[in-house]
């Protein structure tokens, strides 16, 4: 008798120890993304998704690391695996029509749009998202010869913007890795820090 009780505490001790191993690099991986170290979360969620490839969880974060990160072939392949699901959230409809469109296939995310529409009708991103792709190589290439951008002498290779007049000269945004103090990069991709 206190040999089975024994065994049955060995077997409830080892579950639980497998349940809490399965758990720490989800929990990990959400700490990464809520500290908007996305590239970290996404080395994660992979490695989760070798030994557990039906967790939905991890498909979704993936997803959405890699959208986040601008990585748009990625996010579209990880949308593309998980709206299929009848319990899936509708935003991610809306984000994988977003991946399509930017992936150049506007008339599949048409269809994505026009779903995330019907689901969250009071949202007007999905119909106006909808028609915009009725009119995108319009959009894209009207006027286009009206205008010519070349780079200034003071942009960077990297992101520049938000130009704002400060005393006698001017301030901007930017992301070049010219800093003083830190040569740090961002987690959300790797760029330097803004």
């Amino acid at each position: 008798m206190i040999l089975r009780q024994l065994f049955f505490l060995v077997f409830c001790l080892l579950s639980y120890q497998t349940v809490v191993a399965q758990q720490l690099p989800m929990r990990l991986a959400q700490t990464y993304m809520e500290q908007f170290q996305y590239n970290a979360a996404i080395e994660v969620y992979e490695s989760i998704l070798e030994k557990e490839p039906d967790n939905l969880e991890a498909k979704i974060q993936l997803a959405e690391a890699y959208r986040k990160t601008k990585q748009t072939k990625e996010a579209e392949f990880w949308y593309s695996q998980i709206v299929f699901n009848p319990d899936i959230d509708p935003i991610n409809y809306l984000y994988y029509a977003y991946m399509l469109q930017r992936n150049g296939k506007c008339s599949i995310a048409k269809q994505w749009f026009q779903k995330y529409a019907k689901a969250v009708p009071d949202d007007l991103r999905g119909q106006f998202q909808a028609r915009s792709c009725d009119y995108m190589k319009e959009l894209m290439s009207k006027n286009s010869d009206l205008y010519e951008v070349n780079r200034l002498w003071f942009n960077s290779v990297g992101d520049d913007f938000s130009p704002t007049f400060y005393g006698d000269g001017i301030v901007i945004t930017s992301d070049r890795n010219e800093a003083l103090f830190t040569k740090k990069s961002a987690g959300w991709g790797e760029k330097s820090f803004l």
